[in-house]
């Protein structure tokens, strides 16, 4: 929660980052390393929220809980880390398939049917987000993208002992 404070005094400009080239990065003064971080509580604070027994006294601990999860998903997506945006996307569906167990259903109690529309759906929803992400930072993409091509010709001329 200091994290998050500090990112946002920085972010109303009220305190200043100490590295210039970024306006707000909490205490770790890069966005991208403060967005990576941020995924270790909200992994910790969703699967926390879920296993609350829902009742009266569960559901008024839940509410502060909530409003923290949204802060950081929030605090997430304005950082613009797709790293984070993916890492955050896994952790979600990580907690929902195993709070609603829907790794037996999905093996032993779907037709073959429903599975291949299931498996179908996921791809393109896959394709659909990379295709997203890519053009998002398009620039900063195909940098990588170049530098992992030159990265797997380098190793295929020397595969063993690399480029000493």
């Amino acid at each position: 929660t200091i994290q998050l404070v500090v990112f946002y005094l920085q972010v109303f400009g009220i305190i200043l980052n100490l590295q210039d080239d970024y306006k707000a990065a909490g205490l770790l003064g890069n966005p991208n390393i403060f967005a990576l971080h941020l995924l270790f509580p909200l992994a910790i604070l969703f699967e926390y929220t879920i296993r609350i027994k829902f009742n009266r006294t569960g559901r008024f601990r839940r509410i502060p809980l909530i409003i923290l999860i949204s802060a950081i998903v929030f605090t997430i997506v304005i950082t613009k880390c797709r790293t984070a945006w993916i890492g955050a996307i896994i952790i979600v569906a990580i907690e929902i398939t195993a709070e609603y167990k829907l790794w037996p259903l999905f093996r032993h109690k779907l037709k073959a049917t429903y599975k291949n529309i299931a498996i179908l759906s996921v791809l393109i929803l896959t394709i659909i987000f990379s295709v997203g992400i890519i053009n998002y930072k398009k620039p900063s993409s195909l940098g990588r993208i170049f530098i992992w091509k030159l990265t797997i010709d380098e190793v295929k001329k020397k595969p063993l002992w690399g480029q000493l």
